[in-house]
């Protein structure tokens, strides 16, 4: 039993304070996009300090070795701002977010752990270096060593089972005279399976490629790249381009991927590899991200400057045949949303979700570009998905929480920074040297 009670003062002043910033934060926002930013007064200050958030965690601590992890988040919101210290000493990124189903999440965990979350609060930990899930949610892809198995479903019967690519495949031969330790794959930092398993995207550090029942083909880099990026060489000097900021994804069809880094313009190409558009980076400079809506009916493309960033929305039977050199505008990229630059994204009832630089998951109606609602969670926003009934959301993000978010609740929080009325269910929490909290 956890004697609550030693702790009352606290958790009052706690709650207290909390409450009182989420509101006048929220009350600050609301004025600032109806009335404008210039009429929205000065922004709120956070009253709660480091050494508050020490002791607050310290409680946290205790109550899920005392296994009274429950009782928790009715006592303690959550919070982001005072634990900013303490994250940058601890914090355990988690990335990759997929539902399997409306009660169980896949994530990766720091660098090369993947867990199982559920939102009653257990985990465990998964048998695999990576994993992805598909868009209907029916096979999983999980890294075995140096290949990649897809099943049906978690743990279901095993669909296909591809090598990975050595990572020296479809270099251009000025390519070929590199160092061979300079050609390999790299950390695999995602994996999504297409339609019935036949075949797997993988974003690794050195491209995105397709597996499937023939030869890895890598998509991105693509020849023109390679070629535009070997035109800065010295005499007698050979390097490989940089591949920050690299993306990819699959659209729902299977038939499409959108990839890019940040010296690249946006480019789609079809799983044969042909590059089916090229265009952009549009009102900003480097491609960070891209997306697709489950009805094939958008695509959406991030890029950004510093932690800003620009969003431009395609409608899909207008994609095929994009080209434009970088920064010119074109009638059938529109703008989705500006401002924040993107790290992930989802899909809810029309709307693209975007997971930010700077906490915020923000839902822009795809047809509109209106701004639907905001949810803050806290730090880097790095996964993001919604559950296949739409009642729930997952947030990760790099401070090492992971939220369930009950997107059907009727009254907002007032402990939750936000325009919507949605309610964080249960929050992890993975810190170094600290075993898994509930909150």
């Amino acid at each position: 039993m956890f004697d609550w009670s030693s702790h009352a003062a606290l958790e009052e002043r706690w709650r207290s304070l909390t409450g009182q910033y989420v509101g006048d934060l929220n009350a600050y926002v609301k004025r600032g996009e109806e009335e404008g930013w210039d009429n929205a007064g000065n922004e709120p200050t956070d009253q709660r300090d480091e050494a508050l958030g020490r002791q607050v965690i310290e409680v946290v601590r205790a109550a899920n070795e005392a296994g009274a992890w429950k009782e928790l988040r009715e006592r303690y919101p959550t919070a982001h701002a005072p634990l900013i210290p303490l994250l940058e000493e601890k914090a355990i990124g988690i990335s990759n977010a997929f539902f399997l189903d409306d009660d169980r999440v896949v994530a990766h965990v720091g660098g090369f752990e993947v867990r199982l979350f559920h939102v009653d609060g257990s985990s465990e930990v998964l048998d695999t270096q990576a994993a992805g899930v598909s868009w209907d949610r029916a096979h999983v892809a999980m890294l075995k060593e140096d290949a990649v198995v897809v099943t049906e479903g978690l743990g279901g019967a095993e669909v296909s089972r591809f090598d990975l690519p050595k990572g020296n495949e479809g270099l251009p031969e000025a390519y070929t005279a590199l160092d061979p330790e300079e050609l390999g794959l790299g950390r695999v930092e995602r994996l999504r399976p297409f339609r019935k398993g036949k075949a797997v995207l993988v974003v690794a550090e050195s491209g995105v490629w397709v597996l499937s029942g023939r030869d890895p083909k890598r998509i991105f880099p693509d020849e023109a790249f390679f070629a535009d990026q070997a035109e800065d060489w010295e005499e007698g000097e050979a390097y490989l381009p940089n591949l920050s900021m690299l993306h990819g994804e699959v659209s729902p069809d299977g038939k499409l991927i959108a990839a890019g880094s940040q010296d690249s313009q946006h480019v789609v190409a079809k799983r044969s590899g042909e590059v089916v558009a090229r265009f952009g980076p549009i009102w900003s400079e480097y491609p960070h991200h891209a997306g697709f809506s489950p009805d094939n009916k958008w695509a959406f493309f991030n890029s950004c400057h510093f932690y800003n960033g620009e969003s431009v929305k395609v409608r899909r039977r207008h994609l095929e045949g994009l080209f434009a050199d970088g920064y010119e505008e074109h009638d059938h990229a529109e703008s989705l949303s500006s401002g924040p630059r993107v790290y992930c994204s989802a899909w809810h009832e029309g709307a693209f979700l975007l997971g930010t630089s700077p906490g915020y998951v923000i839902a822009v109606d795809a047809e509109t570009s209106a701004l639907r609602f905001r949810h803050f969670v806290g730090s880097t926003v790095n996964g993001v998905d919604v559950s296949p009934s739409g009642q729930r959301m997952v947030v990760s993000t790099y401070a090492g929480f992971l939220s369930f978010v009950d997107l059907a609740a009727e009254t907002p929080d007032p402990f939750v920074i936000g325009t919507g009325s949605h309610r964080e269910m249960i929050r992890f929490v993975r810190w170094r040297d600290e075993p898994l909290w509930r909150w």
